[in-house]
Order: structure tokens, then C-alpha cells, then sequence
């Protein structure tokens, strides 16, 4: 039995890259769904599914290239996923 996507829990291992990598990614393969997760009471990461393939990408730091990026407010997290991305809808995955 599957769970429901807004429970799923967060993928591992996490495949991190930095904002240009993953733009330049974007343009080439295309963007299949954007998610945003929750982390705690207020964390934030942002992942992306490209076209065709079936492991997501989350943003990095820019100091720590291995480390997801932790947005603190959430429209902060999807004004960047809206610019990154070029998408209008995206999904909020909410953990308890």
C-alpha cells in the first residue's frame, strides 16, 4: 500500500546542487513537479522532479553544496521555486 503524496516522507539520499546547476538542469531536461517540504516547525526546503527521471533535486547552500537549503518563511521558499523553476503551481508536503 502507498501513502498519500502529503504524508510521503523526504527522500534519501538527498541529491543537493547549487541554484545554477539546478537552473541550468531545468532548461535542459525540463520540470516535471516542484516541492516544497516542511522541516520542523519552520523549515523549508525546496526540491524539484525533472522530466523523466525519478529522484529529486533540492536546492543547496551556497557554502555547503552538499547541505538543502532551510527557507524560513515559506513565501521566501516559493518566490525562489517560482524564479528557479519558471513553474506556477507546486506542491506543499506537510510532516507531523
Amino acid at each position: 500500500m502507498t501513502q498519500p503524496r502529503r504524508t510521503r516522507p523526504l527522500p534519501k539520499p538527498l541529491l543537493c546542487a547549487q541554484q545554477e546547476f539546478l537552473r541550468h538542469l531545468a532548461r535542459v531536461a525540463g520540470v516535471d513537479a516542484v516541492t516544497v517540504w516542511t522541516v520542523g516547525k519552520k523549515g523549508y526546503l525546496l526540491s524539484v522532479l525533472m522530466e523523466g527521471k525519478t529522484q529529486e533535486w533540492f536546492l543547496a547552500t551556497r557554502r555547503e553544496p552538499r547541505l538543502p537549503r532551510t527557507f524560513t518563511r515559506l513565501d521566501v521558499a516559493v518566490r525562489k521555486g517560482q524564479r528557479l523553476f519558471k513553474v506556477r503551481t507546486m506542491t506543499l508536503v506537510c510532516q507531523t
